[in-house]
């Protein structure tokens, strides 16, 4: 009986948590994001040479980002199938845990990979807006963090929030 009631109260709290997020608009997210690129294409003014070597190494960099999320996206469905189970194993939990933060900083490694292999490429006075747009991220990135930390943080079941530039 006791077995029964810590599964429920697992469940629970596991659906609770879920019910609870609330995801950002995506349509507003894209748009601010759309227009972020405009804005730093425009500041950038690349050569048409650049221009198409930026958009290969961007779509690489959405390839690459796009089958992490979907191994991402498996497994939090696998970890929310351990949550729910009858006998919660902490050790595969916290495995999928650790798996899903390593899928997660390869995603931020991939992004700075990409942020160099455009530096490169630019001229010094372009190398300045680039930085430029990426401290601007960097801030807008630490306020999500700020207002995520002040509505009680990330939740357990919570899609990733990972970013790609575009």
């Amino acid at each position: 009986m006791k077995k029964v009631s810590v599964a429920a109260v697992a469940v629970l709290l596991a659906l609770s948590t879920f019910a609870f997020a609330q995801p950002p608009s995506e349509r507003g997210q894209r748009d601010r994001m759309m227009d972020r690129r405009e804005n730093l294409m425009h500041d950038l003014k690349l050569t048409d040479q650049q221009d198409s070597q930026v958009k290969k190494l961007h779509l690489d960099l959405e390839r690459k980002q796009a089958q992490i999320q979907s191994k991402i996206r498996l497994a939090h469905l696998d970890l929310k199938e351990m949550y729910l189970s009858d006998k919660l194993d902490r050790s595969a939990i916290e495995k999928s845990v650790s798996q899903i933060s390593d899928l997660q900083k390869q995603m931020k490694l991939n992004f700075v990979g990409f942020w160099f292999s455009v530096n490169e490429i630019l001229t010094p006075e372009q190398q300045k807006a680039w930085k430029n747009h990426l401290g601007q991220m960097a801030g807008g990135m630490r306020e999500r963090m700020r207002g995520r930390m002040q509505h009680g943080g990330p939740k357990m079941f919570d899609p990733p929030d990972d970013e790609e530039p575009r």
